[in-house]
């Protein structure tokens, strides 16, 4: 296991952080709900809510996180479901990763304001 430093770990969430920035358009993510595919896979269940990021897209709030912020814009629900993982997308529109969602008190690494998503719904 590697032990580092906040500044090394920090230096490595920039590093996402440019990634996710990276191309003419803002970075976005998806939120599923079902079972997560493997890293990039075809998702088996429609997306609830896409969501996208400001520019620059976050920065480093608590130690050793990469706090994202959204946009300005409002969100409607597509589809009804419970968030259970989210896809990551960068600003020219390339995969960046998958990771779990959940509403608040869920412990994920994306929390929505809610635990259940309504289609139509904020």
């Amino acid at each position: 296991m590697i032990s580092q430093s906040t500044p090394f770990a920090e230096s490595a969430l920039l590093g996402r952080r440019d990634y996710l920035d990276y191309g003419a358009s803002n970075a976005r993510f998806e939120v599923y709900g079902g079972t997560r595919p493997a890293s990039g896979g075809t998702p088996g269940t429609p997306i609830l809510v896409t969501m996208t990021l400001d520019k620059p897209c976050g920065d480093i709030g608590s130690p050793g996180q990469l706090e994202l912020v959204l946009d300005a814009t409002f969100y409607l629900a597509s589809a009804s479901g419970a968030p259970t993982w989210a896809r990551f997308y960068n600003g020219d529109n390339a995969f960046a990763f998958d990771c779990d969602a959940s509403g608040p008190g869920g412990g994920a690494e994306v929390v929505v304001s809610e635990s259940l998503i309504y289609a139509g719904g904020k």
